[in-house]
């Protein structure tokens, strides 16, 4: 056959190879962000019911219980705060994630910044000049700081596993198109209709091992095998006898 006795594989298992390592990497994804982003939500919640928004452009303030602070806003703005004698350093806005945000009192906090304090001390803190929003500071709890590494990778395993999900069901499209051109070029030729005989069955082809009626018997037989005489074959109109002979003188 043209093209081989199997059909091909390469691109049907090149597929599978690849959904089978999207649904693990969306797996993985699951598991590293539902726990923090459930853990994230119950710190708002409890931020909700200690805190108020301000809207921005006004100031508030807060005291630090641990060593890190942060502000959660409802869109992406600058900061400015001091305390302790000197101002405060803001690392840089962080999202929740794509078409994700966290109600606080019926205000979808969209982001955050994280700052450094000093426990204990007391802090003043302004966002957003000039922009419509709202924002709230707080203590930083700690799974946000040492789950924010996790948290990024598991949303980069998520987009990578989705890409190798969609990957892996083009080439399972492209696979079945291969194997079904394979089969199509490698079946036999289509049979033709058979139509029942008057008294019922079917015609059954003339077997094989009979000699055609047409071919003279050969006039020399092998060597070792006995000569067949030839069959008299009497002329007709003699009555089975063979004519007799003619008179004398006749010419």
């Amino acid at each position: 056959m043209a093209d081989g006795t199997t059909a091909p594989k390469g691109a049907l298992i090149a597929a599978l190879i690849c959904i089978a390592l999207g649904l693990a990497s969306c797996g993985f994804a699951g598991v590293t962000t539902v726990p923090y982003v459930r853990d994230l939500a119950d710190f708002v919640s409890d931020v909700g019911g200690s805190f108020s928004s301000e809207p921005m452009g006004e100031s508030l303030t807060v005291t630090a219980g641990g060593p890190d602070g942060i502000v959660l806003m409802s869109t992406e703005a600058e900061c400015t705060g001091d305390g302790g004698g000197k101002p405060v350093s803001f690392e840089e806005y962080n999202a929740f994630g794509t078409g994700a945000s966290v109600d606080l009192g019926g205000v979808d906090m969209a982001g955050y910044r994280l700052f450094d304090t000093d426990e204990g001390e007391t802090y003043t803190i302004s966002c957003g000049p000039g922009l419509d929003g709202r924002f709230v500071a707080a203590t930083a709890p700690n799974f946000l700081i040492d789950g924010a590494g996790s948290f990024v990778f598991g949303i980069a395993a998520a987009f990578a596993g989705a890409f190798l999900f969609v990957i892996g069901i083009v080439l399972l499209i492209v696979a079945l198109v291969q194997r079904s051109g394979w089969r199509k070029r490698n079946q036999g030729p289509p049979q033709s209709p058979q139509h029942p005989l008057p008294g019922g069955g079917f015609p059954q082809p003339p077997p094989s091992n009979v000699p055609p009626s047409n071919v003279p018997p050969s006039a020399n037989p092998p060597m070792g095998q006995p000569q067949v005489p030839p069959t008299y074959q009497q002329p007709p109109g003699t009555g089975g006898f063979p004519p007799p002979p003619p008179p004398p003188g006749a010419s």
